[in-house]
């Protein structure tokens, strides 16, 4: 279900960011083939960490770059940008997401405040803008473009409740981070959102992050109906793809994408 950023930001604020009734698991089966490419992440044994990247054309695995390192707009997987950091002094940037048509990047400032900047690829220097909105964890799902105009970004709000996990994961704190839609041309602020944890943005629309009563991660696409995983790409199609517990990747309908799987991305 696609939702417009009107839709999205009606709701104007989520107390718990999901951390209501654990949603009824349904039966898993196996999904029809993903049309455009999906690059999937799977563990390895390499010594410096790399992941094994899987890449899937219309359904059907395929030899092409993975462009380890690299951030790949959506519909135009020909651009691409390095995550490493870009400009010098109190201006260097590393990148965080690419809009759809490779227009814009949006960075995360090396300030000390996770100060989030936003340029135009072609003319990176000439456009460098900040924005208002500070990001303290870095991760890909605290920044995504729903479209080449508008960023949506998951900042950094002490007003949003806190929520600790008792299991001692490295990650100990999720952030207090609320939705903010961002203006790629001017970045300045149109409109805040809801608290979540992170998010994912698709074709106009947005998958919030959240966790449930039991710490395990949830998403939704309005704030109120939630399912479980922890959502990691929208397809062409509008359909979120999220990992289980079992780190199986599966759509929206709990069909099977691929098995041990830690991340995914979806151009076309």
């Amino acid at each position: 279900m696609k939702m417009t950023l009107g839709a999205i930001c009606m709701f104007a604020c989520l107390l718990c960011t999901g951390c209501g009734v654990r949603p009824t698991a349904v039966a898993a089966t196996a999904a029809p083939p993903i049309a455009g490419t999906l690059y999937i992440m799977h563990p390895s044994d390499h010594p410096d960490g790399r992941l094994n990247i899987e890449v899937r054309h219309d359904g059907l695995v395929v030899q092409r770059p993975t462009l380890a390192g690299e951030l790949v707009a959506r519909d135009r997987p020909s651009v691409h940008v390095s995550r490493q950091a870009m400009f010098s002094g109190v201006r260097r940037c590393e990148p965080l997401a690419i809009s759809p048509h490779g227009v814009y990047v949006a960075c995360l400032k090396a300030d000390g405040n996770g100060t989030v900047a936003v340029f135009k690829l072609d003319q990176p220097a000439a456009t460098l803008r900040d924005t208002r909105v500070h990001i303290s964890v870095d991760t890909h799902e605290m920044a995504g473009f729903v479209s080449d105009s508008r960023l949506a970004l998951a900042g950094d709000d002490q007003t949003c409740p806190m929520y600790y996990r008792t299991d001692a994961h490295v990650y100990s704190a999720e952030p207090r981070a609320r939705l903010f839609i961002v203006d790629s041309s001017s970045a300045k602020t149109i409109r805040p959102g809801v608290c979540l944890h992170g998010l994912v943005a698709g074709d106009g629309m947005i998958a919030y992050i959240g966790h449930d009563s039991s710490e395990e991660p949830q998403y939704s696409l309005d704030g109120t109906h939630w399912s479980p995983g922890l959502a990691v790409a929208v397809d062409g199609g509008g359909d979120v793809l999220a990992i289980g517990a079992n780190n199986d990747l599966a759509d929206s309908r709990n069909r099977v994408i691929a098995h041990d799987v830690v991340d995914a991305v979806w151009t076309r």
